[in-house]
């Protein structure tokens, strides 16, 4: 069974908040994550995120569902 999309009820429940449309903060680690969603005509081709602090950017590439998510946020200690 292929994993479905990264959506946005599965970021929130990560611990992270809409700000803007695809712009999040995750105020306890105090971090943004900016959702990026390629498109080909109606049909999503691609999921990317950019994650940041203050200092600079921690995480930049694919991220096409949820478990990907949560391996990255691990990685960079979120």
């Amino acid at each position: 069974m292929e994993n479905e999309h990264l959506t946005k009820e599965q970021i929130e429940a990560e611990g992270w908040r809409e700000i803007f449309k695809n712009l999040y903060i995750n105020n306890e680690k105090e971090v943004f994550l900016k959702l990026y969603i390629g498109y080909h005509y109606d049909k999503i081709i691609s999921f990317s995120i950019v994650i940041h602090n203050g200092s600079g950017t921690l995480f930049r590439g694919d991220c096409p569902d949820i478990d990907t998510f949560r391996t990255i946020c691990k990685l960079i200690n979120i």
